[in-house]
């Protein structure tokens, strides 16, 4: 073994394999192993992948030529403070969702997020592919084409920065200023109003603060109350493969 040689690999007719390696002070060091267990040890080096840091709740990244395509489940949770117009709304509660992002891949290396839809879901399913999805009730996202209006908010380092981020994006539509723009429009405020006790119904406001108002004082939102949509997590999938739908 000379002094530039890294591995010395030796192997007898009986199968056994002699390999000699120097390590990083320079020590040589012999082991004794045998054919099958070699093979197989590079054969499992070779097939190894691993995958970067998603996004907490990422369901789905997938990824072709020009596009990406990253689904996001969150849970449902108390956001403290969200704003309508000049109104501020605290301890809202916002349901489980499912957040699905579009982004192209730009020819001079960037990303932009060309849609991104959110699902209402449900409070008690466990997640699969092709569970029924209920259409987002707040403002500020239109269902299909135009996905969420994100104003003035910029995205573009998030979007370009690592894929773990991406959550965040969650955060920055909820954060937003909301304003009458896209409002739902299959999900009725009345529904929602049957949430409430009969003597508390009349004092909801009309549109979205309504909705918000509701929000503070319920802890979960039953099916009977959403609307659903045609579409589940698995045609979603299908529809951004074969570039089908406006989902």
């Amino acid at each position: 073994m000379s002094d530039n040689t890294l591995y010395n690999i030796q192997v007898s007719n009986e199968g056994l394999v002699n390999i000699e390696y120097k390590s990083a002070n320079g020590r040589k060091t012999k082991k004794l192993t045998d054919l099958d267990t070699l093979i197989a040890m590079f054969s499992s080096m070779k097939n190894t992948s691993e995958t970067p840091v998603l996004p907490f709740g990422c369901r789905k990244i997938i990824s072709t030529e020009k596009n990406e395509m990253i689904m996001i489940e969150s849970q449902s949770k108390i956001v403290h403070e969200m704003k309508y117009g000049s109104q501020t709304f605290n301890d809202v509660m916002i349901p489980r969702s499912l957040w699905v992002f579009y982004v192209k891949k730009m020819n001079n290396g960037e990303k932009q997020i060309y849609k991104a839809n959110i699902y209402t879901m449900d409070s008690l399913s466990p997640f699969s592919m092709n569970m029924p999805l209920y259409e987002w009730f707040l403002n500020n996202h239109g269902q299909g084409y135009y996905g969420i209006c994100w104003g003035s908010n910029n995205i573009t380092k998030i979007i370009n920065g690592d894929i773990s981020n991406y959550g965040s994006l969650i955060s920055v539509y909820l954060n937003s200023v909301f304003n009458d723009h896209l409002p739902p429009v299959y999900t009725k405020l009345n529904d929602f109003k049957s949430l409430l006790p009969e003597n508390e119904r009349g004092n909801v406001p009309t549109g979205m603060p309504g909705f918000l108002h509701i929000l503070q004082k319920v802890k979960m939102l039953p099916d009977r109350v959403l609307y659903r949509v045609n579409y589940t997590p698995q045609s979603i999938v299908s529809d951004f493969l074969t570039g089908r739908g406006n989902v």
